[in-house]
């Protein structure tokens, strides 16, 4: 695992929401929406809970050196009635149950560091029952790879080895 060195510069993740993003992320879910571009990358995922309120995440890039740059995960309050469908030819988007996940979750920030900087680029949300959901950067500008979801088939691909990944428990 890479280590940070101690004179590298934080980008955390970005947030828009009125509560906490810790608290937000805790919240127990039962429903997953993945919203896929025309060659089924996905560009966003939204964790539903009971409520019909959500917290959907994508990916924004940031440029770190010439001709480098990393992708930081971005999250975002919703609601059911606030979501826009996809236009079926551009996007689509695919539900999955996510039940597994309505209970106590543990929440890991995935943190990649390169060139001077060390970035939340990703999550990792495991179940009591051990069942892992993996959230990173894609190696696809503004997309994401999501890990972990039966059913999902994407081209979706991590931007880095998920072994560059440093996990901090949360």
């Amino acid at each position: 695992m890479n280590e940070p060195s101690s004179s590298s510069t934080y980008l955390g993740f970005g947030f828009a929401g009125l509560s906490s993003l810790h608290e937000e992320i805790c919240r127990p879910f039962t429903e997953m929406t993945v919203t896929l571009d025309r060659v089924r990358t996905p560009t966003e995922l939204v964790l539903w809970r009971k409520d019909d309120t959500g917290l959907k995440i994508r990916s924004k890039m940031h440029d770190l050196a010439e001709k480098v740059e990393v992708g930081i995960l971005q999250f975002a309050t919703t609601t059911r009635t606030n979501e826009i469908e996809p236009d079926g030819y551009w996007e689509t988007a695919e539900r999955f149950s996510a039940k597994v996940f309505d209970g106590p979750n543990s929440i890991s920030k995935l943190v990649v560091d390169e060139s001077g900087y060390s970035c939340e680029s990703g999550i990792l949300v495991t179940s009591i029952s051990g069942k892992e959901l993996v959230v990173v950067a894609d190696v696809f500008p503004c997309h994401i790879a999501v890990l972990g979801i039966e059913g999902l088939s994407s081209a979706s691909k991590p931007e880095y080895g998920m072994a560059r990944y440093r996990r901090i428990d949360w």
